[in-house]
């Protein structure tokens, strides 16, 4: 029997699957047995119990006792124990968990996969989890899918309720942190006792090879004390930290506040020296400890351990910090229980010259001794508090309240606000210059629990809120206000996705006017709505001459008070992967703005442009065209400080003419730079010397992998994953990179970005560790789980003849046996039906074995490819008949244009 996947949810089944049933929090598994089996489950496990009679089936179904914790041990032997492949780092504590992981994967100059609060993947790009520590089958399933995209460590968060659940049993840990222990989740184990011998449960895993422990908490003493006794687990390397206690392996010799961070003397077992830590929050400190004694003993040296900690990044709420125009310091900070609230007001106030506001609430349906306490301590620290609601949940949120309220002992200096977006609100407003506002409880959240209601909710969102005033709206749009002055949170052009509070451009699309959903848009709440003709709304409204042109003159607006450099990438492909490329570079030298999900024509610019503000330190833009004029349009609201072309090749030509006009067009974006800019130009690309003539005056780098230039490639080689290897070769150094990107052809978007990147003053160290550690975009050859083991490799975001030849040369390199997926290349004019029937010429010779088409062009690439290709003109009958041809020795490339929504096929065939 081949069983091609596991899962405990019978909404996953699919063809092949081993069903997990058994009862669950919300539902029982096992009501689902025959729902399973009629989905394709070709076995079940269940969890036996005298009230449960197994339905009448055919297939296999075992009973397992303690199901529930054993399917752990069961995904872990499916994806071959993929924890013992990577070096797993378990972080517990109260709190500290998600900053510890987080400046460790900041940290890390190979790939590191993170677990934890904000979600799983590479950092900055997470996706969202249920829980901080998921249950044992998830868990070891986002092991393998880490793995298999690269990851040689993973820091993971570990919850007190994991360990008690045993969802990490059969998890191997290389080193185990241990952060802090005070008060929290006491309706779940009753004691701190009880809370504290939880965590002990880490430090006790088999095979624990290292443990890093804060010796400034008695908790953390006591694993201390339990690991050195005869009866401890032996031979695990102990590690310990403190930020006051000098006999600590890693301590604090010396700390002074600066502005927005410390500078701080330590001690540690592989040096001394001075961090300068650009972060607030004494905490923090302590968190930094932690981080450096994990990555001792990951054998980084000292002295990149503290150039690395020395650019840390804010986690996105947790001391988050926004400065006003007003002077107004406002932080967004995770803190919900006595000790954190506690460290976090003492460690502002230790930057604050003025007064310090505090708005807060507390939980429902959670440990209720804490309210009073938290309350007294804001009591003693800040200088006015509002108190406000959380997640009420099933509570009476002015019960809460009262009940924080008792603690707080000089009552005129606190006021209750229910209502979280007004008392944050109040704050800000009321704050004068000079004064810091916390803003403590919610942190990265996005909703709000009140009653069984779950509304949308973000402090970081209603901070931004405070920020532009309509009035000043209409002047820059020389528009006319109609309604009531006040502010906007962020701009939508999307009436499905608008929240409350957006600033709403009505713009004619292609397919919609915005104008026929402002009836839908005012039910949002929105604050403004922007309109080029005569409509009726309750919400105000600023009347302009064109929605679209208003749009680019806000984008102008932002971009006109922005003083950060700003790069600008276009080119026929490799646009976004050298967008990607750049922006991680940069990320280690400070904050970045970069586009996204290809927003890069006249409205997806302008909107990524609206994204500024201050605390970036760079901005990194994609350019698109798909008619003349536009790169010119384009480059004069982005006004770049460095450009760059990738390479030219034969896309939109329908719009253009021929390959020579896309050249000239694409050239536009190296006339738009100002007088200083800096011309990044591809000299293995025909059309060099031509743009060379366009940058004119400017100063030019130039980069190849073939001839002599400022940037260049050498001793150009493939890892057995395919991943490209070489030596990157600048103006004044050298270093090895290996890239975690399939394909040589990425070389020269990683030349682009490295060439852009020393351009705005990246040294070779920042270059290196931004190439080395960037994470695929979607859709762009990234690997997942197939059907039947197979490796799919998801290229479906885009396609073009370049292109696709580049992602057919990685395919070949993965199995003896490639099938290629492709749906139609669009936009090629009277190109079409030759490029088609080229490639499929092409793919034949590569070595493609076989061919399965989607589209009207793609016809004549099966025809000229001929015996064992098929094309098809429906997704599902694709599906199905490319599962039949699935093993574990198969290699599937997918691939289309955007127009041909090839995911699906990818979807259709992935198991993850």
């Amino acid at each position: 029997m081949e069983i091609a996947y596991v899962t405990n949810n019978s909404r996953d089944v699919v063809k092949n699957t081993l069903f997990l049933a058994y009862p669950g929090e919300r539902a029982d598994g096992r009501k689902y047995i025959v729902d399973a089996i009629t989905k394709g489950a070709v076995a079940i496990a269940y969890e036996p119990s005298d009230d449960f009679v197994l339905p009448q089936t055919s297939i296999p179904c075992i009973a397992v006792t303690h199901l529930k914790i054993k399917q752990s041990e069961i995904a872990a032997r499916f994806y071959d124990f993929p924890s013992q492949q990577i070096s797993v780092i378990g972080v517990t504590g109260t709190n500290g968990k998600t900053s510890v992981t987080h400046f460790i994967a900041q940290a890390m100059s190979v790939s590191c996969g993170m677990i934890g609060t904000l979600g799983y993947g590479f950092f900055p790009q997470l996706k969202k989890l249920t829980n901080t520590t998921p249950d044992g089958l998830q868990l070891q399933k986002i092991f393998a899918e880490l793995l298999l995209q690269g990851a040689k460590t993973i820091a993971m968060e570990v919850s007190s309720h994991a360990l008690a659940q045993q969802r990490v049993n059969d998890v191997l840990f290389h080193t185990a942190v241990f952060t802090n222990l005070t008060q929290d989740h006491l309706d779940y184990h009753h004691t701190m006792e009880n809370y504290r011998d939880t965590k002990a449960l880490l430090f006790q895993k088999p095979n624990l090879q290292n443990a890093v422990i804060n010796i400034d908490d008695d908790a953390g003493k006591y694993f201390v004390e339990a690991l050195q006794k005869p009866s401890g687990s032996a031979g695990v390397n102990v590690i310990t930290y403190a930020l006051h206690d000098n006999h600590a392996d890693i301590s604090v010799l010396k700390c002074t506040p600066t502005q927005y961070g410390f500078d701080i003397n330590i001690k540690t077992p592989w040096g001394d020296g001075e961090l300068h830590l650009p972060l607030i929050g004494e905490f923090n400190i302590s968190n930094a400890l932690a981080t450096i004694g994990v990555l001792g003993i990951l054998k980084m040296p000292f002295n990149k351990i503290i150039q690395s900690l020395s650019q840390l990044k804010t986690v996105n709420g947790r001391m988050q910090l926004f400065q006003a125009k007003n002077s107004v310091h406002t932080v967004v900070d995770y803190a919900h229980t006595p000790d954190a609230l506690e460290k976090t007001l003492c460690s502002i106030r230790s930057h604050c010259t003025g007064k310090l506001w505090c708005v807060f609430g507390c939980g429902g349906d959670r440990d209720k001794t804490k309210r009073p306490t938290m309350g007294l301590i804001a009591d003693n620290i800040a200088d006015h508090i509002i108190i406000t609601s959380d997640n009420a949940r099933s509570e009476d949120p002015t019960q809460i309240a009262q009940d924080i309220l008792s603690g707080v002992k000089n009552k005129n200096k606190c006021e209750i606000e229910l209502d979280r977006v007004k008392a944050i609100e109040k704050a800000i407003h009321l704050a004068q210059k000079n004064d810091w506002v916390l803003i403590a409880g919610k942190g990265h959240e996005t909703e709000q629990i009140i009653g069984n209601q779950v509304m949308h909710h973000s402090d970081v969102e209603c901070v931004l809120a405070q920020i532009m005033k309509l009035t000043l709206l209409a002047h820059i749009l020389n528009g006319t206000l109609i309604g009531d002055d006040g502010v906007f949170r962020a701009v939508s052009i999307d009436s499905r996705t608008v929240q409350k509070g957006d600033c709403f451009f009505a713009i004619q699309g292609e397919f919609f006017d915005g104008h026929d959903f402002i009836a839908d848009v005012e039910k949002k709440n929105a604050a403004v709505i922007i309109v080029d003709r005569d409509v009726n709304s309750k919400t105000p409204i600023i009347t302009v001459n064109n929605t679209r042109q208003a749009l680019i003159d806000l984008a102008r607006f932002y971009r006109k008070n922005a003083t950060i450099p700003i790069a600008a990438i276009t080119g026929s492909c490799g646009k976004t992967t050298t967008r990607a490329l750049l922006e991680n570079i940069l990320k280690q030298k400070g904050q970045v703005l970069a586009s996204k999900k290809s927003f890069n024509n006249d409205i997806g610019l302008p909107l990524t442009l609206l994204q500024l503000n201050s605390s970036q330190d760079f901005a990194v833009l994609e350019i698109g065209t798909n008619h003349p004029g536009e790169i010119a349009q384009l480059t004069s609201i982005a006004k770049p400080t460095v450009a760059t072309i990738t390479m030219v090749a034969p896309v939109h030509v329908e719009h253009f003419g021929d390959v020579d006009a896309i050249a000239r067009e694409k050239g536009a974006i190296f006339d738009g730079l100002s007088d200083d800019g800096v011309a990044v130009i591809n000299a293995d690309d025909r059309y060099c010397d031509l743009w060379n003539e366009i940058a004119d005056h400017r100063q030019v780098i130039m980069f190849s992998t073939e001839r002599p230039a400022d940037v260049v490639a050498k001793d150009i080689g493939l890892e057995k994953n395919g991943c490209a290897t070489f030596t990157l070769v600048l103006p004044n150094k050298s270093a090895s990179i290996a890239l975690p990107l399939l394909g040589e052809h990425n070389i020269t978007n990683a030349l682009a970005a490295a060439a852009m990147a020393f351009s705005m003053g990246a040294s070779i160290e920042e270059i290196k560790k931004g190439l080395e550690t960037v994470v695929p975009e979607q859709g762009r050859l990234i690997e997942k789980m197939g059907f039947a083991g197979a490796l799919i490799i998801d290229d479906s975001y885009n396609a073009n003849p370049a292109s696709v030849r580049a992602a057919i040369q990685v395919l070949i390199k993965k199995s003896d046996h490639p099938i290629l997926v492709l749906g139609d290349m669009a936009e090629l004019g009277d190109m079409a039906k030759t490029a088609h029937e080229e490639m499929g010429v092409f793919a034949k010779m590569a070595g493609v074995k076989q061919l399965f088409c989607y589209g009207n062009n793609s016809f004549y690439t099966a025809e000229k490819f001929g015996k064992n290709a098929q094309h098809f003109d429906d997704y599902q009958q694709l599906i199905d008949a490319l599962k039949k041809t699935l093993t574990l020795n198969t290699a599937v490339l997918i691939k289309g244009s955007r127009s041909m929504r090839m995911e699906k096929v990818v979807e259709g065939v992935s198991v993850n």
